[in-house]
This record gives structure tokens, sequence and C-alpha cells, in this order.
């Protein structure tokens, strides 16, 4: 235990002390994200190429990408379609809005058939992945259908299914520990319904399980630290695990998600935060950016209609107590989209 706290502290000493990869890289993508909000696309691309010096994701090639269709640099849009095209998004991806004037260039067709060799070549990779990993996904599954099921009522997980999550989990770590984390870098990019980028894992699901209900200190921790390296060392991004940290708050810590709330075609924020200080320390900690600049891309993404691709969602939740809610909560912006 002593081994897996150590090693999830120096993780953070070393995010906190050092320039890490990761912390470089959410920067200068979090000032392009910034940029993009205030419509300053040049400056965008200034951080984005900042950035891709040091990693690049999909999801932020793509945010690129589409601020260079905003400038009409044609150039620019190749080259980062082109980098698009080499992870494997596919030839479809580039159906999105944003390539529609250059489908027809024979250059871009060329980026376009790149794109779909690449797939087809990840695939393979993937598929030999997914299959080494599938009993673990498999037993997981079984384990927490029985945990959703048949022991909801308990309101706890009973000491059997526990060590049965336990022992499954720590399983699949020591394969990680050998075979690596799935990663964009190590298996391509992840595309449903042709044109979505995805992130997280069949085997991240195994991990969010066990952090929801586990009870091994260290096991924890060591999956703590598994997913706090890999950012720092520029591994994995954000996109990667934000979703496990906000779903898990009780493990990372609070990382002020539940400031913001989605009701009646409205985003809402907090109207007092007494904590902001520790709630931003604690994102910085989990390579996320503090909650003001967070607000102006949930103004930006759900507030505004266009085709960047922001990862920041705030599930709609209906309001009971409504005295309550407008009292503790203000409008920050309606909803461009209701459905």
């Amino acid at each position: 235990m002593k081994q897996a706290v150590l090693l999830f502290t120096l993780s953070i000493i070393s995010f906190t002390k050092a320039q890490t990869i990761g912390q470089n890289y959410k920067r200068l993508t979090n000032l392009a994200e910034l940029s993009i909000t205030e419509a300053r696309y040049y400056d965008a691309l200034r951080e984005y190429n900042k950035a891709f010096e040091i990693a690049n994701f999909s999801v932020d090639l793509y945010n690129a990408a589409a601020c260079a269709a905003k400038l009409n640099d044609t150039k620019m849009v190749y080259s980062y379609s082109r980098k698009l095209a080499e992870k494997g998004v596919g030839e479809k991806f580039f159906r999105k809005k944003i390539f529609s004037p250059y489908k027809d260039d024979p250059a871009f067709i060329k980026i376009m058939k790149l794109a779909e060799q690449s797939k087809q070549k990840n695939m393979k990779v993937n598929g030999t992945y997914n299959k080494q990993i599938q009993e673990f996904v498999t037993l997981d599954s079984t384990y927490n259908r029985l945990r959703l099921t048949k022991y909801r009522e308990l309101g706890h997980t009973p000491d059997t299914l526990e060590n049965l999550f336990r022992t499954n989990t720590q399983n699949i770590m020591a394969f990680i520990k050998v075979n690596g984390i799935y990663s964009e870098k190590k298996m391509g990019a992840r595309i449903s319904n042709d044109t979505i980028i995805r992130y997280m894992s069949k085997g991240d699901i195994v991990l969010l399980h066990y952090l929801e209900m586990g009870r091994d200190r260290q096991l924890i921790n060591e999956i703590k630290a598994l997913f706090i390296s890999n950012l720092s060392n520029g591994t994995i991004t954000h996109y990667n695990v934000s979703q496990i940290m906000e779903m898990t708050d009780a493990v990372f810590g609070d990382t002020g998600m539940w400031l913001f709330k989605i009701s009646l075609c409205k985003l809402y924020r907090k109207k007092e935060i007494e904590q902001l200080a520790e709630i931003n320390q604690t994102r910085r900690k989990c390579f996320l950016e503090n909650i003001t600049d967070l607000e102006k891309k949930l103004i930006f993404k759900y507030g505004t209609r266009n085709n960047f691709d922001f990862r920041y969602n705030i599930t709609p939740s209906p309001v009971y107590d409504k005295e309550f809610f407008y009292s503790a909560f203000e409008e920050v912006v309606a909803l461009h989209d209701c459905n």
C-alpha cells in the first residue's frame, strides 16, 4: 500500500514542480480553446502549433483544422487533416461540415484515402489488444450487472463480489503494466458513428468500476497513479480520463463539475463558490483547466452553434427544489440546441 501511495504522490509532485509534457500540452491547448471562444483563430493556431511540437491528439488536430478553415487557409487545413488521417480517423470522418469545400480536390481525396488505410491498419492493432483484455471486460460486466441488480438494495458491494472485482482489476492492471495503457498514441484514433472521436476504452471502464466501488486503497492508488503518470508523460490526454474523474469525485477530489447545471434549456452556475481555490487546486493536479476557463468553454459549447469539438459535458438534470435552485444558481446562457 505504501508503494502505491508513494507512486501517486510522486506523480503529483513531478506535476507540480516540473513542466511535464502533459502539463505543457494542456496549458497550450487550453489557451487555444480560449482563443476559439473569442474567435481569435490565428492565436488559437499559434498555441496549437506549439502544443503539436510536444504531442498531438485527434480532437485538438480537428479543432486546429477547423480554425484553419475559418481563416480559409487551405494549406493548413490539409496539414492538420493529414495528421488526422495518419491517426486513422477513416475516410468518412472527413464528411464533417468543415471539410466540405475540399472534398473534390484530388489532394484532399488522397488524404481521405490515407485516413482509411490507417484506420484499417489500426483496426488490426486494436483487435489484438481488445482480444487480450476481453476476459477482464467480460468478467467486469458480469460482476457489475450483479452489483446493480441482485445486490442493488444492499447499498454496498458484498465482500465476495468485491473480491472478484478486485482480482479482475488487479489482473487487468498487471496486463496494462506489461502492454501499456490503451492510448491514441499506441492504437490510433477510436472513431464511432464515422465522425465521433472516442477516448474511453473498454479497459478504462473496468478501472472506473473499481474506483466507484472498490475498497482496496492500494489498488485504487495504483489506478490513480496509472492515469496521472500517463497524463504527465503525454501518453494520454485529459479527454481520456476527465469523465472518470468526474464520476469518481470522492477518489480524485472535487473537480467542481457540480457547480454547473443544465435544466430547462439553460446553463446555470452556482452563485457562491466558497471552496474555489481548493477545487482549482484539484483540477490542476488532474490536468484540468481552472473553473473560470471551464465556464468560458461551457458557454461557448452550449450557447453557440459551432463546428468545434469541445470535450466538456454537463448532463441535463431536472430541478426538484426550485426555491433552493434559483436561490443558489444563476443563469449563464441559454442553450442553442434544446434537443
